[in-house]
């Protein structure tokens, strides 16, 4: 299976016909850093927070692309706690879990942590030929 380029992920959620949008949407190492996107149409400003930058909201801004804001963080170790810092037009800032992340803290702490998926080896070939 071919994946799409970033563009074609962004063109078809676009249009909403996107079904892999966790290729693209979260956080994804990528060699010696993190990309991170989230979607955020109506945000005045949005930063990645987290343990590695004191949950400080200026430290890692991002950028606005349609409503799929993104930056890309050099450095960060698995594990890491991290947030979305959503700024509203009325100039309110919320932390927000992300949505598209594959780890997260456990209950009532709500955190999204940074994990690298890899090459996870399956092995339920045999179910799933039943």
């Amino acid at each position: 299976m071919n994946k799409k380029s970033l563009n074609e992920h962004r063109y078809f959620f676009g249009e909403g016909t996107e079904t892999r949008a966790y290729e693209f949407l979260g956080s994804h190492f990528e060699g010696d850093r993190v990309v991170f996107r989230t979607w955020a149409p109506n945000a005045q400003a949005v930063s990645v927070v987290g343990d590695f930058n004191g949950w400080n909201s200026e430290a890692n801004k991002m950028e606005n692309i349609n409503g799929i804001w993104e930056t890309e963080i050099k450095g960060l170790q698995e594990g890491a706690y991290y947030k979305y810092s959503v700024k509203g037009h009325d100039g309110s800032i919320c932390f927000k879990a992300d949505p598209y992340a594959v780890h997260s803290q456990t209950a009532p702490e709500t955190a999204s942590i940074l994990y690298r998926m890899g090459d996870f080896g399956w092995t339920d070939e045999k179910w799933l030929k039943k």
